[in-house]
């Protein structure tokens, strides 16, 4: 099953950012936002074009950036969004799934 998860992963979620001629280019801002099956929202905002963490965001490249969700105990549908502000503006949006756990360890 494509893009589904187990409860306990860790789920790498990225983007990449261009400039109108498709050239990888660095927003002044990147938001990401996860929404979890219950409807929990998590925000988190770089505002850094640096290499490296800020704020749960890594930028590894030009216009390259993640950020790893670790499910906890909620199966179901978990939706992200990337959108960024100032030089780039763009947005991002994706689901994975994340299966029931049957057993327990």
């Amino acid at each position: 099953m494509a893009n589904a998860y187990d409860i306990g992963d860790v789920v790498r979620c990225s983007s990449t950012f261009t400039d109108t001629g498709g050239n990888k280019a660095d927003p002044t801002t990147v938001h990401f936002v996860h929404t979890t099956p219950d409807q929990t929202d998590t925000v988190n905002t770089r505002t850094s074009t640096s290499t490296g963490l800020v704020d749960t965001i890594y930028k590894v490249a030009t216009g390259v950036y993640y950020r790893d969700i670790t499910i906890g105990s909620s199966s179901g549908a978990y939706w992200y969004r990337f959108s960024s502000t100032g030089l780039i503006t763009a947005a991002d949006e994706a689901v994975f799934r994340v299966r029931r756990q049957y057993t327990s360890t």
